[in-house]
């Protein structure tokens, strides 16, 4: 791509590692701790990307004495981040369905080999950290990456097995702020090559 750089038309790569694990520099490959969600990344996405919400409510006070409200307060406020999985090979769906653990039967004589991933996936709901990188909008030569320190799958995937299309896991990841620091979640712009 070419310049202007600030208009970024390429899609997120999202990896999942557990809570608490390093996240890597901008300009380094995710280590082995990552997971990157399907198994040829953003090729595994479906065409309407990967999205970026930061939801909010906001709350105001508007005096007796007035019409117009005269300040704003933030109530809430989080990030989202939300695609369609188009990799249902069972560590794929394992993975993003709290980190199931996949029970593998080899095959044998009049045995076939399997794997069995469980679909109730109980009270307790896994947590992740989440890297998302892609382009930057300094320099499409250089990256960005949002770094969410928990997070959790709250998404609803429906599967549809259709003839013509894919299916896919509608994913919604939402952030957590489980260590009450105030800064569960950033935008990394790369600016420049280490030099």
């Amino acid at each position: 791509m070419a310049a202007p750089y600030e208009i970024v038309a390429a899609p997120l790569t999202v990896y999942l590692a557990a809570v608490g694990t390093a996240f890597p520099d901008v300009d380094e490959s995710p280590g082995g701790s990552w997971t990157k969600l399907g198994t040829s990344g953003d090729k595994n996405y479906s065409d309407d990307g990967v999205t970026v919400s930061l939801p909010q409510s906001i709350e105001t006070f508007t005096p007796a004495g007035d019409t117009v409200p005269r300040k704003a307060f933030r109530t809430e406020e989080g990030l989202e981040i939300s695609f369609t999985l188009v990799d249902l090979t069972p560590e794929q769906v394992a993975k993003v369905l709290d980190d199931a653990a996949i029970t593998t039967v080899a095959a044998s004589s009049g045995v076939p080999g399997t794997k069995k991933i469980p679909l109730r996936r109980g009270l307790q709901v896994a947590n992740f950290a989440l890297l998302a990188r892609g382009i930057s909008s300094v320099n499409d030569s250089l990256a960005c990456q949002f770094e969410v320190d928990s997070c959790y799958q709250s998404g609803e995937p429906e599967p549809v097995f259709n003839k013509g299309e894919p299916a896919g896991l509608e994913l919604t990841f939402t952030a957590l702020d489980v260590a009450g620091d105030g800064n569960p979640y950033r935008l990394t712009q790369q600016t420049a090559a280490a030099s």
